[in-house]
């Protein structure tokens, strides 16, 4: 099926390869070939992809802006999104993070069409200032559930199995009107 029929878009924010997630965007493409899959990550994704994938070597802005409006079904992101509000902990400027969040969540709101969803798992740590992006975005949502993970969740990444012993890790759903 050629790529401009598909109309049915993923998008994954953070699509690293090697990673777990990388693999599944290939498996998900190869699974279902109606859907066009779309990976934004700086790093390159080695190997050979499906056809429905294509792997977007930038950064989420970036990456975002290449996509039209009102286009994506559904927009994820595992322990990617957000990750950047982290820099509070060392030290560096949080507000210049948060509004940077806050872009990238303008703009995958964007990007969305009506009943997309968007899908975030993020640390405890990181939470509270991705709320405050959310908040102060000033952006409309049908439903917004945030929820810890639930135990058999934690091996879905390197990330989330990496976190396992520490924070807490929250999924978040937004779902656009």
């Amino acid at each position: 099926m050629p790529a401009k029929l598909l109309k049915k878009k993923v998008v994954h924010l953070g699509n690293v390869d090697g990673e777990p997630l990388a693999e599944k965007s290939k498996r998900y493409a190869k699974r279902f070939p109606s859907f066009r899959f779309v990976g934004i990550d700086m790093k390159k994704l080695k190997g050979v992809h499906p056809a429905n994938m294509t792997q977007v070597r930038t950064g989420f802005l970036k990456g975002l802006t290449k996509l039209d409006d009102a286009s994506v079904r559904v927009i994820s992101s595992e322990m990617a999104f957000g990750m950047s509000a982290s820099s509070m902990v060392r030290g560096l400027d949080s507000d210049k993070e948060k509004r940077y969040d806050k872009k990238v969540l303008k703009l995958a709101y964007k990007k969305l069409e009506p009943s997309g969803k968007f899908f975030v798992a993020i640390d405890a740590y990181n939470l509270v200032p991705f709320k405050e992006a959310l908040k102060e975005s000033g952006l409309q949502f049908s439903k917004v559930e945030i929820r810890k993970f639930r135990e058999n969740e934690y091996g879905r990444t390197p990330w989330t199995r990496e976190m396992k012993p520490y924070p807490i890790i929250y999924q978040v759903t937004l779902v656009k009107p």
